[in-house]
């Protein structure tokens, strides 16, 4: 007995739910990747002279929900000085408080930034060739 229309349909949807699940996990990994390389290129040391820039690594996010290409960038040794480095803080001495502000050093913002942006850009170009 030949497939009905809705049947025939929803294997076409399938196919394409397939194909573009595996573009996505590609595109997202590739991208994960990327964005380690430019966080390393960033060339920092911390205060004991070790290099906070090296440290940057990638995982996979196994407690994601479900989601696909769930990828985590992440410090590894150095996780504590992301947040004081990205936003400043103030500054403290051995009398507390000095009433001054690190500089904020906007380093994570424009990777994260540019990995939303070609993620989509890439999924955009893998449906056209579809």
């Amino acid at each position: 007995m030949a497939k009905s229309l809705t049947a025939q349909i929803n294997d076409i949807l399938d196919d394409i739910h397939t194909v573009l699940q595996d573009d996505y996990e590609g595109a997202a990994k590739e991208i994960s990747r990327e964005c380690v390389q430019r966080l390393k290129a960033v060339k920092w040391k911390t205060n004991t002279g070790k290099n906070y820039s090296a440290t940057w690594t990638l995982k996979r996010d196994k407690h994601s929900g479900g989601h696909l290409g769930t990828w985590i960038v992440h410090n590894s040794k150095n996780y504590q000085l992301t947040h004081l480095l990205e936003n400043g803080h103030i500054v403290v001495n051995a009398k507390g408080n000095t009433g001054k502000r690190a500089a904020a050093h906007k380093h994570i913002e424009p990777v994260y930034e540019w990995a939303q942006d070609e993620l989509v850009r890439q999924i955009e170009m893998k449906i056209a060739r579809m």
